[in-house]
């Protein structure tokens, strides 16, 4: 794997990872944080150990960008450290994808970044969307408004599907994963990306 380039060389355009642990466990938390600081030291992946007050089941947010580059951290971080981990729980059960069996996952927007320097800033009106959605797919405001206050105007099949394309539109492979890749061997993830001291029991 190369190095993250971000989309807009914004971590908060793209996608980003959910794992959970024990976060009372200052051990696991020291060879997680360790972890995922050689991540992000020998490939610039930036993430953040905490969850915002009321979350579950996302003691550490990883910020992938493409979903290239999400499927192969995800791997590297269940060989790694996946004994360490929780399953998913709590809100990534609602608003994410399942990556493997530890790792969950969704696409976010920013909605507080400069978005002067994107492909279709006036005709998509990124700002439309909302920080949640399902499946991995934030949706715009104008569905999470129907989903909160008006369920019988509410449709998860068009909201989902209005979002998609816009978001394939405006973010392409970025978004969606590379289609028909030929698998390489230089496509894959290697099995020691990262010279990790962690010590598995």
């Amino acid at each position: 794997m190369e190095r993250i380039t971000y989309y807009n060389n914004d971590p908060n355009y793209g996608w980003k990872l959910h794992i959970s642990f024990d976060i009372n466990n200052s051990s696991t938390v020291n060879t997680i944080d360790t972890f995922l600081n050689k991540l992000y030291s020998q490939y610039g992946v930036k993430y953040k150990i905490g969850r915002s007050s009321g979350q579950s089941g996302k003691e550490a947010t990883i910020y992938c960008g493409s979903k290239n580059n999400a499927d192969i951290i995800a791997s590297i971080i269940l060989d790694y450290i996946g004994r360490l981990l929780l399953d998913p729980h709590g809100d990534t059960l609602n608003d994410d994808i399942k990556f493997n069996n530890k790792v969950m996952g969704r696409f976010t927007v920013s909605q507080f970044h400069n978005r002067s320097n994107l492909k279709h800033p006036d005709p998509h009106n990124l700002d439309e969307f909302h920080q949640y959605g399902a499946q991995g797919i934030p949706f715009l405001n104008k569905d999470m408004h129907l989903r909160a206050f008006q369920k019988d105007k509410y449709n998860k099949e068009t909201a989902i599907s209005t979002a998609n394309k816009i978001l394939t539109d405006e973010f392409g492979d970025y978004y969606t994963g590379a289609k028909n890749r030929k698998k390489s061997k230089s496509s894959k993830p290697k099995r020691k990306p990262v010279k990790c001291s962690c010590k598995k029991k």
